[in-house]
């Protein structure tokens, strides 16, 4: 295994075990005890927004990372 594909296959593994514990621990919960369809949609948007958020900030701390590598080493 070249060590491209072996970073392909853990970012994959952290895409989707990052997609299921959200729906575990933020989705279900949170459409689970929510009664009518509105507050549940807006259970399920609001849950979205803040793992947009998060994501983008972990995508925006790995790119300034790789961009200042030359200088941290």
């Amino acid at each position: 295994m070249s060590n491209l594909l072996i970073t392909q296959i853990v970012v994959a593994l952290a895409i989707v075990g990052s997609i299921a514990l959200f729906l575990k621990f933020v989705a279900l919960p949170g459409v689970a005890a929510r009664e009518g369809t509105w507050p549940r949609v807006a259970a399920v948007f609001l849950g979205v927004s803040a793992f947009a958020v998060f994501a983008a900030l972990g995508v925006g701390i790995g790119i300034a990372i790789i961009w200042l590598w030359p200088q941290i080493t």
